[in-house]
């Protein structure tokens, strides 16, 4: 089954640029609803920390005083940024090349999110052992 043989070239780019707008949009949305539900679990960071004595870096400190709005803020309206942005801008080669770039600095933040924890949690481990 062929879903894009009977459409022009134009047609097919402009599908494709929609497609993976969804692709980004969805992304952006489960990961700021990742971070709703995760200010249930990054209180215990700070807890466990004050238990084992090591202080919060920065990055954590930042996270505990803005996880519960500013990750959700900036997955949800990058989300909606993605859609609208292709109703705006007729030019599919545009849209790829923002397509891809909402794409990596999603990515980007979310691994630095995870640095900042993992860092965090291995401060955490080496105090523990020792």
């Amino acid at each position: 089954m062929n879903l894009l043989g009977t459409y022009t070239q134009p047609q097919r780019d402009k599908l494709a640029s929609w497609l993976a707008a969804v692709i980004v949009a969805l992304m952006c949305i489960i990961f700021g609803s990742t971070w709703v539900i995760f200010h249930l679990y990054l209180p215990k960071i700070k807890i466990l920390s004050h238990i084992t004595g090591p202080n919060l870096s920065w990055p954590v400190r930042f996270l505990l005083a803005t996880h519960s709005w500013l990750l959700p803020l900036f997955f949800y309206s990058t989300g909606v940024f993605t859609i609208v942005k292709e109703g705006l801008i007729r030019d599919s080669r545009k849209n790829r090349i923002w397509n891809a770039t909402i794409f990596v600095v999603v990515a980007v933040v979310v691994g630095l999110v995870q640095l900042a924890l993992y860092l965090q949690a291995e401060q955490i481990r080496k105090a523990v052992n020792h």
